[in-house]
């Protein structure tokens, strides 16, 4: 038996099937032993054992390790996925938006997928909550919304999240354009680029607290954002539209110049289509490290109304519930800001068709 499981292992199909099982099988322990939220454990074990032991649920019960009694995730085995599963199907029928998902194809499958994902972690989440059952330490989600649908009907609440917005959107645009002007100058100019490579690589190595704590002394609590998030975007886009750049075809380069075209004919007609797709790319992910950049500089140096400073304040004053609400708001604003950025970026290139195939045929 040992041979055949190790001639098993050699085979590369078969080991991943071992693997995934021994993980489910890993899972399944895990959820018989974990009990279901607002459960007393307790008072249904002590039922079980006077009353249910010599019935058919307590002949259940042993087989199942003494899960069923304790009320734990998994004590029903497959039966919960069963019913989800039918749940789901009656639901793509009621509302429009499931069914639209379902006519969707793999795509559809997928966001369902990742909606589900969501709402897994959710429940380990409120799970782990229950066990621990100290808010002080890991609050569940109902407390967690109930802190934020208090946030929000402050007015203060709003204003630190426009603001916090306006400060990390202007640092990202100021960085943005600086990256941009550098690239091009540094293709213009070779020596500049080398010049400025190893401050680029600088800007992108040190942690952003070490340069927080070298400018608190000097710009003001409501510029140091801005400052920390402009001098995260400026490698990032530069270096995403210096690659542009450089991927422009030399043949292409001469073409114009046979063409004589004016030095904006070359931007718009051959430079622009080509850095669009790369500036994109750099700009998205820097408004990613932007927004995160900026709300440590808020946590540190605390401005007046900043979601910087509400999270601060509630570790300050241990207010857990509060800490994790700030918390899912700077999550939810920089998946929408991401979003706005990409859908921006993707309906200019649209309207304005610039890809590289629109830049052969001008050229």
């Amino acid at each position: 038996m040992l041979q055949t499981l190790k001639n098993a292992w050699k085979i590369p199909e078969l080991r991943k099937k071992l693997l995934f099982t021994l993980f489910i099988l890993l899972i399944y322990r895990l959820g018989s032993v974990i009990p279901v939220p607002f459960i007393d454990v307790t008072t249904l074990a002590n039922y079980f054992d006077s009353v249910l032991s010599s019935t058919i649920l307590g002949l259940y019960n042993a087989m199942s390790g003494s899960a069923f009694s304790r009320a734990t995730v998994l004590a029903l085995g497959i039966q919960p996925y069963i019913n989800a599963s039918i749940i789901i199907q009656l639901l793509t029928v009621a509302i429009p938006a499931l069914e639209r998902l379902a006519q969707d194809g793999e795509s559809g499958r997928k966001k369902l997928y990742r909606t589900a994902a969501v709402l897994f972690w959710i429940a380990v989440w409120w799970i782990a909550a229950c066990i621990t059952d100290n808010e002080l330490l890991l609050p569940a989600p109902p407390a967690v919304a109930a802190e934020l649908g208090r946030l929000c009907a402050d007015s203060g609440f709003w204003s630190s999240i426009a603001l916090s917005v306006c400060r990390i959107a202007a640092g990202f645009a100021a960085g943005c354009i600086a990256g941009c002007a550098l690239a091009a100058l540094g293709a213009r100019l070779p020596f500049v680029r080398a010049l400025l490579y190893p401050l680029m690589t600088l800007l992108r190595s040190v942690p952003v607290a070490s340069f927080i704590m070298l400018v608190i002394l000097i710009l003001k609590r409501d510029t140091l954002p801005v400052f920390i998030c402009f001098i995260m975007v400026v490698p990032l886009v530069w270096s995403s539209v210096s690659m542009g750049l450089d991927s422009v075809p030399q043949k292409y380069k001469e073409l114009v110049h046979a063409y004589r075209m004016s030095g904006t004919q070359r931007i718009f007609r051959l430079y622009l289509p080509w850095t669009l797709p790369y500036f994109a790319q750099g700009a998205v992910n820097a408004m990613g490290f932007a927004w995160k950049a900026g709300i440590a500089a808020e946590v540190l140096c605390q401005p007046a109304l900043a979601v910087g400073s509400g999270i601060y304040n509630a570790k300050i004053y241990l207010q857990t519930p509060t800490l994790f609400a700030w918390t899912a708001v700077v999550v939810v604003l920089s998946l929408v800001l991401e979003k706005l950025l990409e859908s921006l970026l993707a309906n200019i290139r649209r309207n304005k068709r610039y890809d590289t195939e629109g830049s052969e045929r001008n050229a």
